[in-house]
């Protein structure tokens, strides 16, 4: 199978090896969070003091947008189980705010509206498998919320 990280060129050297559940140090702490789906190893951080998540790409699912709000790409996710339970994670933070890789910034109602029309756009495609958990070393969806 091939997938659409193979056709971005050779492989580069990593300087620095960030896992889920890790903190990025700085002014505040910021936690390393796996939200796999548009890539298989997609990170996110979250800040739980002032509820700030850096999702990057994580949610781009059915397209990019341009500035004036129409579709520009195909599916961005490379597995789209694992993209629903991403959005499932990051809802489960309640996030206050949203920062993106290629869409506005979002505050508070507006990410809940976000989250669940990703959701239901996405999961209408065909049926997310029942029971699956999170991905494994992954926290779970449901009690992330609560551990942070």
């Amino acid at each position: 199978m091939l997938h659409a990280w193979h056709w971005h060129g050779p492989s580069v050297a990593v300087d620095l090896g960030l896992e889920s559940g890790a903190y990025v140090r700085g002014a505040e702490p910021w936690r390393v969070l796996h939200v796999p789906g548009h890539t298989p190893g997609h990170l996110m951080l979250w800040n739980a003091a002032r509820r700030i998540t850096l999702i990057g790409d994580a949610l781009n699912g059915a397209t990019q947008i341009d500035r004036h709000g129409r579709w520009t790409a195909p599916p961005s996710y490379t597995d789209r189980d694992l993209y629903l339970m991403s959005i499932q994670t990051i809802e489960a933070l309640e996030p206050k705010i949203v920062l993106t890789g290629h869409y506005p910034v979002m505050r508070d109602a507006k990410i809940a509206t976000f989250l669940a029309a990703k959701y239901e756009l996405e999961s209408s495609y065909t049926t997310l498998t029942p029971g699956r958990a999170c991905p494994t070393g992954a926290l779970a969806c449901t009690n992330l919320a609560a551990s942070t």
